[in-house]
């Protein structure tokens, strides 16, 4: 609370161009601060919520998270709890996913999946996955065979793709841009009983191609698992085009818990 800005009682400020800002809702009335005289944020409601798991057990940290989820979710008679996380919601809907999309996060951390997937899908938040390879198999081949290969993959039609030839680093959140440009490791897939002699160390960002996968409402962690069995198709086509000559390198990334790990 004490990183807050204070404002008068009508909420009314001058931003940096001078100009008089009057906070209002999405029904046109000037937003009232709470006791404290403190104009809620996105950044010190969660700040609120962090300090409160930190300081708490398991079991505390469940029931706290288990309240703010029925503050942010309609039940299926239609209601929703009271509380500040909802008042927030109603008043800002532009940062409502930012703030539900943390809380789901928060949810799964501490083996609340179902919550979790429940208040992705009522707020459209995605899982999100990236795979980066390289095969002799062509971009346009893997596009032309994608329909074969989702099906072949189980491939839910939710499952969002995006592939690409070429790895944009600099797109890239910091976490997932240093990984990629710094890590190097073997990541030749190999087929059963086919060993090596050598051990190969590139960096990730060396590798030739990149698919993205978004899937709405479900874990960063499934929609990995989702991508694995599409990237196992496409190095079934690279075998199938290329014979025993293929030499295909794959890895598979998602964010958990705050940090960046690779899908076995």
């Amino acid at each position: 609370m004490a990183n807050e800005a204070r404002y008068p009682r009508d909420m009314s400020f001058i931003d940096k161009e001078g100009n008089l800002v009057r906070p209002i809702d999405r029904q046109g009335n000037i937003i009232l601060p709470n006791k404290e005289g403190y104009l809620a944020s996105k950044s010190g409601i969660l700040k609120r919520l962090s300090k409160k798991l930190k300081v708490s057990n398991s079991w505390q940290r469940k029931k706290i998270l288990s309240g703010v989820y029925k503050q942010l979710v309609v039940s299926n008679t239609g209601k929703t709890a009271k509380g500040e996380y909802r008042d927030f919601v109603e008043i800002r809907d532009n940062v409502a996913q930012y703030l539900a999309k943390c809380v789901s996060e928060a949810l799964e951390e501490n083996g609340l999946e179902n919550h979790s997937n429940r208040l992705k899908k009522e707020y459209g938040i995605k899982g999100k996955a990236y795979a980066f390879f390289d095969c002799n198999v062509s971009l346009n081949e893997i596009q032309e065979s994608m329909p074969e290969i989702r099906e072949y993959a189980s491939s839910p039609s939710e499952l969002e793709l995006s592939l690409q030839e070429g790895i944009p680093v600099m797109k890239m959140e910091p976490g997932l841009r240093s990984l990629v440009s710094q890590h190097c490791g073997d990541f030749r897939i190999l087929p059963s009983g086919v060993g090596v002699d050598d051990i190969e160390s590139i960096p990730i960002a060396a590798l030739r191609c990149s698919m993205v996968a978004e899937y709405p409402g479900q874990s960063n962690k499934r929609t990995a698992g989702e991508l694995g069995d599409v990237l196992n198709q496409v190095y079934n086509l690279d075998r199938h085009v290329n014979r025993d000559t293929a030499i295909f390198r794959g890895v598979i990334l998602y964010k958990e818990k705050g940090r960046y790990l690779f899908r076995e």
